[in-house]
């Protein structure tokens, strides 16, 4: 009123109010599906199709006697053999991934750090999803949480939407949440656990794509040339510039640093491809 004072008024809305993420530099990788659900589209290599070690069924005349199973066979006294495995030149989906679990013990970070990580963190999987949503594969996102959406929305519509929406969480982890058959994409933060990360590796390799996301870097600033500024001009007040002050003198920082480093090692060791963000 008059641009002297303002007065809040309550209205009903019927509506939901949604902030997308904000794409960021987008950093692109090789990648080809591994799920099919149709089969119209070829790929050029030859797909593993599940089968030797996760699927039985009851022996019958003609099988292989080297594929019994005699385990269970002790067990249940019954004749089972593993299904084989089969290649198939099918693959339509790309399967994409994004892990939000963050252990119990993450929570040394505060809440102030951990709601800005986790918007640093949405960013860059949203960027990550919109470089690979634009190459000719169907992308299909299999988020870690469970939303309402409209079933009006597209594929991209509804994967911004569960990024947006979804947080950190300690209900399912790394282990149970990526399959490594299905799924070629993965992204990870500075949170996850590394014994789970590191049976996801073993049982992983090239076709399979993983992108660390560095939490650290959500305070990054460029040091020397921000103590210039601060000298001669006076720096603009931001939403994080105290937690950025704060950030550098922090206990916390080494921490996240060092976990950042051994999540780095254990990829660089491993077979699948990866990208740091």
């Amino acid at each position: 009123m008059l641009h002297l004072f303002s007065l809040a008024v309550h209205q009903p809305v019927t509506g939901q109010f949604h902030q997308p993420p904000v794409l960021n530099k987008k950093e692109d990788k090789e990648v080809a599906p591994k799920k099919t659900e149709t089969t119209d589209i070829r790929i050029d290599q030859l797909r593993r199709v599940e089968g030797e070690y996760l699927n039985y069924k009851d022996f019958e005349s003609g099988d292989d006697v080297r594929r019994i199973v005699w385990k269970v066979y002790a067990k249940n006294r019954e004749l089972v053999v593993r299904i084989p495995e089969r290649f198939e030149p099918f693959a339509s989906h790309l399967y994409f991934y994004a892990s939000f679990y963050a252990p119990m013990k993450a929570q040394w970070l505060g809440e102030g750090y951990l709601k800005e990580m986790q918007n640093y963190y949405k960013n860059n999987v949203w960027t990550v999803y919109d470089t690979l949503a634009a190459k000719e594969w169907a992308m299909r996102y299999i988020p870690d949480q469970q939303f309402n959406l409209p079933e009006h929305l597209g594929d991209a519509e509804k994967a911004s939407r569960i990024i947006s929406n979804s947080g950190w969480h300690k209900d399912k982890n790394l282990r149970e949440y990526f399959n490594p058959k299905q799924g070629t994409v993965l992204c990870i933060s500075s949170l996850t656990d590394k014994q789970e990360l590191q049976e996801i590796l073993d049982e992983s390799n090239e076709s399979t794509v993983i992108y660390f996301v560095k939490l650290s870097h959500t305070f990054r600033h460029f040091v020397a040339w921000n103590w210039l500024k601060r000298i001669i001009f006076q720096p603009p007040q931001d939403r994080l510039n105290k937690l950025r002050t704060t950030w550098i003198f922090s206990p916390t920082r080494m921490r996240v640093l060092k976990r950042e480093k051994e999540i780095e090692a254990l990829l660089k060791k491993s077979s699948v491809t990866y990208g740091i963000l």
